[in-house]
């Protein structure tokens, strides 16, 4: 683990418990070919968090799952950005989401305010 991450942001967020650490790291999930995953990295993210979604990305089953760079993001804007009318996040995981659908031959309503439909 990067050190200077952890002590600037990981610990301050989540302590220094191991078992809590792994139950909040995404990566703890994935397994060997995993489907139907979506990985989004800001192209300003952590480092850190960038070496992290290239090993996880390894991870995921090309058939049914993508790993996308944010281009001009950083961590916090993938956050903070959903959802407020000028992101490149929300599109990405609505157009994701319809993509699987669309393969298990599932019907969908158009794309334009799907994820806010969605969320609520």
């Amino acid at each position: 683990m990067d050190q200077t991450f952890n002590e600037s942001v990981t610990y301050k967020l989540f302590g220094k418990d191991d078992a809590i650490l792994a139950r909040y790291s995404p990566s703890s999930y994935l397994k060997e070919k995993q489907k139907d995953v979506l990985l989004l990295t800001g192209q300003d993210d952590y480092p850190y968090i960038r070496r992290q979604a290239d090993v996880a990305s390894v991870k995921l089953d090309p058939q049914t799952s993508d790993s996308l760079l944010i281009q001009g993001y950083t961590h916090e804007d993938m956050v903070l950005k959903v959802l407020s009318g000028s992101d490149d996040v929300s599109d990405r995981i609505v157009e994701f989401i319809q993509k699987r659908k669309k393969k298990r031959d599932s019907p969908l309503s158009p794309p334009e305010n799907t994820l806010r439909r969605m969320i609520g």
